[in-house]
């Protein structure tokens, strides 16, 4: 392919980066927006859904099941990458799902671990404790170098986002590279700020809802839109899921000031 071409370059990468992978980083927030990391070995069915199975006991279930929300990283092995501050990355923000072990994709499901991981996982699947946790991607970032950040949306890469040298995708702010940081509010300065937020800082998504939204029984958040005077949230309750809106202090008009001012709204009050 010619190599003035980088977003075919970049679905050739992006098409079978997962094809490696035993397992998954989780990122989950619990009820009260307390973060936890964590891992566990999965599957990816044909439609493009990421299946664990999961202890009752595991902090990660727990969260889930309060938030119905988890963040889901590939990342390229240490030893393997060229560039320790650009290993290749695959970020999603996705729908997460404990679902009971009577559920009619759990036997199909299990058979694609037996066949991945042998004995071991028919007698972790065998277990009343384990659960199937199935989850669903909406948006992602494909990350493969400095200054080459790529979003995914149903599966496929639409567009580059710019912005991988601080080794998160992105440059020193939220989700832009440095030298576009006087950039305006356009629509792919905004998607790119959505898509950062809700995959690396969704506990300030959550805080906003909180402090700054007046849902202080939020249990989770994801930020829907940015505009010059504000942001639009949808967050969890008890109850359902309600809609938002959250007034910046002042006008803005660059990536520059959304950075700011999405930082200065996430400081404790």
């Amino acid at each position: 392919m010619p190599e003035s071409d980088p977003m075919a370059a970049a679905r050739e990468a992006f098409a079978n980066f997962t094809d490696g992978f035993q397992s998954v980083v989780l990122a989950t927030v619990d009820a009260e927006g307390l973060p936890a990391s964590s891992y566990a070995p999965c599957v990816i069915d044909t439609e493009g859904a990421i299946w664990c199975l999961v202890s009752g006991l595991a902090a990660h279930t727990a969260n889930v099941e309060a938030t119905g929300r988890a963040s889901a990283l590939f990342v390229e092995d240490e030893a393997t990458a060229a560039q320790i501050f650009a290993r290749r990355r695959l970020t999603y923000d996705c729908r997460a799902e404990i679902l009971p072990r009577e559920h009619e994709r759990f036997p199909g499901v299990l058979e694609q671990f037996v066949a991945r991981f042998g004995p071991i996982a028919e007698r972790i699947g065998s277990m009343p404790d384990f659960r199937p946790l199935r989850l669903t991607p909406e948006v992602g970032n494909f990350v493969i170098g400095f200054g080459a950040a790529y979003r995914v949306e149903s599966g496929a890469l639409v567009h580059q986002t710019g912005g991988g040298g601080s080794g998160h995708g992105h440059g020193s702010g939220h989700g832009h590279a440095s030298g576009a940081a006087d950039e305006g509010l356009t629509e792919d300065a905004v998607t790119s700020i959505l898509s950062h937020m809700n995959g690396d800082h969704a506990a300030s998504v959550l805080h906003y809802a909180r402090e700054h939204g007046g849902l202080a029984e939020a249990s989770a958040a994801r930020l829907l839109g940015l505009d010059t005077d504000g942001m639009d949230i949808e967050a969890t309750t008890a109850d359902g899921t309600t809609r938002l809106r959250v007034p910046f202090p002042a006008p803005i008009s660059t990536r520059r000031e959304a950075r700011e001012v999405l930082m200065a709204l996430a400081r404790p009050s």
